[in-house]
C-alpha cells in the first residue's frame, strides 16, 4: 500500500490536532479515528498512490433492510462536488461509504467537507 505524502500526512495531522485527537506520525498505514456518533473515519492512499480515500463506517443500526438498501443505493456522482460516492458493506456487516480525493487537492478544508458529506449520507436515511 502506498504511503501518505508528507503534505497529506500534514493535513491528517492538522485534522487530528483540530479534533483534539492524538498526533498522527506514521505514513505507511491507514489511519483511523473513532467517533461516538459519526462512526469510524479511515484515511488511506489508493493503490495508484494518486488519491486519498476517505471512508466512514458505521455498524448498521437502521433495523430495517429497506433503509440499508436505500443507503447502499446512494452511490454515485455528486455533480456539485465532482466526487463519486461509493457505498458498501464491510466484512463484519458494517455499512460504509467513501470518497476518493486527488492527492494534490487534499487539504484540511476538503477533508472536513468530505467528512461532513459522508456523515450526511448516513444521516439522510435515518
Amino acid at each position: 500500500m502506498p504511503e501518505f505524502s508528507s503534505a497529506s500526512l500534514a493535513v491528517i495531522g492538522a485534522f487530528a490536532s483540530d479534533m483534539g485527537l492524538p498526533p498522527v506520525t506514521r505514513a505507511n498505514a491507514p489511519v483511523s479515528f473513532e467517533f461516538s456518533h459519526w462512526g469510524t473515519l479511515t484515511l488511506m492512499m489508493a493503490d495508484d498512490g494518486r488519491r486519498v480515500l476517505i471512508f466512514l463506517e458505521r455498524t448498521p443500526y437502521f433495523g430495517q433492510a429497506a433503509r440499508e438498501r436505500r443507503f447502499l443505493s446512494r452511490a454515485g456522482l455528486d455533480p456539485a462536488r465532482g466526487w463519486f460516492l461509493h457505498t458498501g458493506l464491510a466484512d463484519d456487516g458494517s455499512l460504509l461509504c467513501f470518497i476518493g480525493i486527488e492527492e494534490e487537492k487534499f487539504d484540511i478544508v476538503t477533508l472536513d467537507a468530505a467528512l461532513n458529506h459522508l456523515v450526511a449520507e448516513f444521516d439522510a436515511v435515518e
